[in-house]
């Protein structure tokens, strides 16, 4: 199966870099060997650049407040180093401090919340935070996970509608 829709294309016919992408904004149709990356932007980058411009007047001020440079420090830390990395055998999720390491079968299902993110529920029923993974990404997932996560082949509307038990009103 092939994900190459329009969905992951820029309007001029280039590839645009979503948070995830394999072979110039493409999955590839054998998942083997793949890893998707799923990081903060880079622009949040500009945040940090921000921070410092404002801290600075503020450090120099006191010695103490030379401590006021561990913000934008912090947000260039998170920035670099969180995210999650999906591929055929797991899920590696990645923070400021350290990481972890989940294999498929250690994963029951992946849960949407209602703000559109996804969280691994484990078998031991607990919930694992999935940073910057979101539900547009599940086709992305399932042709990576080598058929751990089942492909969404019915739209969001009808799943809801049967979910529901009736139709919307027309």
């Amino acid at each position: 199966m092939s994900l190459a829709n329009d969905r992951f294309r820029a309007p001029c016919g280039r590839a645009r870099r979503p948070e995830a992408t394999c072979e110039n904004g493409r999955v590839p149709d054998s998942p083997t060997g793949h890893t998707i990356r799923l990081r903060p932007s880079r622009t949040a980058l500009l945040v940090v650049l921000f921070l410092l411009f404002c801290v600075t007047p503020l450090a120099f001020e006191a010695t103490p407040l030379l401590v006021l440079y561990a913000l934008p420090l912090g947000v260039l830390l998170w920035i670099i180093r969180s995210g999650t990395d999906i591929d055929a055998d797991g899920v590696r999720i990645r923070a400021v401090l350290g990481s972890r390491r989940l294999r498929w079968e250690e994963i029951q299902a992946l849960s949407p919340t209602p703000r559109g993110e996804l969280r691994a529920v484990l078998r031991d029923g607990s919930l694992m935070r999935l940073p910057q993974v979101r539900l547009r990404h599940l086709e992305l997932i399932s042709s990576v996970s080598g058929g751990a996560v089942p492909t969404p082949d019915t739209p969001t509307a009808e799943r809801d509608e049967s979910a529901s038990g009736h139709r919307a009103k027309e």
